[in-house]
């Protein structure tokens, strides 16, 4: 299989992970959380907020992996060093 396309399906598929985890913590947060503490019934809204945050969280998340490199070596991957990498990329993500 050619690299760059492998590399274009991990991209591909951190961008909608990305986006998937962040439309579940929106709805969620608007579903669960704020009408606890309202008292009121908020009706979800797919507003502009939810797709900047999921533009935006997604970029962030695979801008962080670029930089990280590790989109670098696609076919060389070791699951013990995939593990340690992706637990230090997590710590700075939610870091910053």
């Amino acid at each position: 299989m050619n690299k760059n396309i492998q590399r274009f399906k991990y991209v591909l598929l951190d961008l909608l992970s990305a986006s998937i985890a962040w439309f579940l913590f929106y709805s969620y947060r608007k579903n669960i959380i704020e009408t606890s503490w309202s008292k009121t019934e908020l009706s979800f809204m797919y507003d502009a907020k939810l797709w900047y945050g999921m533009l935006s969280i997604s970029a962030f998340w695979l801008i962080l992996y670029t930089l990280f490199g590790y989109y670098r070596e696609v076919y060389r991957k070791s699951r013990l060093q995939e593990l340690g990498q992706t637990l230090i990329q997590t710590f700075f993500g939610v870091i910053i």
